[in-house]
């Protein structure tokens, strides 16, 4: 009897879903895993203090809720790139578009909440260190709007063929 090794593809709805290294090698993916490391160690610090009664302050609560929902989302973006969703099971969707938005977005959020942790850290050290993950989430939220873009047009607008700035003196 000849036995058959299993195989890491797996069957969902008519199309493979698979594990996809190359999406963790490429810059969107490997953009996300800083999201997620970053935000995972911004929002651990934020909620260390956000523990505290005499420091708990509605600031506090908007970077906490900026932090964790961004980063759950992200992981759940996350996931669906590793698996390779995007272009098997939902790939009629315009993840151009969506990828933009959704970094575009969570990247004009997460500098308010930067923002607004550095307002609120004081002399705290461990508020400090939150804020300066906050402001590194931040610039790779935008970092990776822009790879985004770059897949939703094609190309930076400065890149197309054909266009020229005129610079006059």
């Amino acid at each position: 009897m000849d036995e058959k090794t299993p195989t890491v593809a797996a069957s969902y709805g008519g199309q493979a879903v698979s594990f996809n290294k190359d999406y963790l090698l490429s810059a969107p993916g490997v953009l996300k895993l800083g999201e997620l490391i970053f935000g995972l160690l911004c929002w651990a610090l934020v909620a260390a203090v956000y523990l505290n009664p005499f420091i708990n302050t509605p600031a506090y609560q908007f970077v906490l809720f900026v932090s964790v929902t961004s980063w759950i989302l992200t992981t759940a973006l996350f996931i669906v790139g590793v698996l390779g969703l995007n272009n098997s099971k939902f790939s009629t969707a315009p993840w151009g578009i969506i990828e933009f938005s959704f970094n575009a977005f969570w990247g004009l959020l997460y500098f308010v909440a930067s923002c607004v942790a550095a307002a609120y850290s004081g002399q705290r050290p461990h508020l400090i260190v939150a804020t300066v993950f906050a402001f590194l989430t931040t610039n790779l939220y935008i970092t990776d709007a822009s790879f985004a873009y770059k897949q939703w047009k094609g190309s930076f607008p400065w890149q197309r063929a054909g266009t020229q700035t005129n610079v006059s003196a």
